[in-house]
């Protein structure tokens, strides 16, 4: 329907819509899922951990928080090298 429609009024009223599953009136799932966050954190106390995320990434390769962080941090260095480097081959290539 959203990729279809040449109607912006109709498209915008399906897209508001359908965002709006499981946060009004009888199938509002909110605090269902703020009762779930507390449990998961509650879990994640009682098992040692500082927080539910901590957890959860306990049995990934990345093991902690601070091992993604950094893997984040170095993957967007890497990219903005590459970035400036191809940025300089179009300057050069164009001027």
């Amino acid at each position: 329907m959203l990729e279809y429609c040449s109607d912006s009024s109709l498209r915008k009223m399906f897209y508001d819509r359908q965002n709006q599953i499981g946060s009004q009136g009888e199938y509002d799932n909110r605090e269902l899922i703020q009762t779930l966050l507390s449990l998961s954190q509650e879990k994640a106390h009682l098992l040692g951990y500082e927080n539910a995320g901590e957890r959860l990434l306990s049995t990934t390769m990345a093991k902690h928080p601070e091992k993604v962080k950094q893997f984040l941090e170095d993957l967007q260095n890497k990219a903005k090298e590459k970035a400036q480097q191809e940025k300089e081959l179009l300057k050069e290539a164009f001027h």
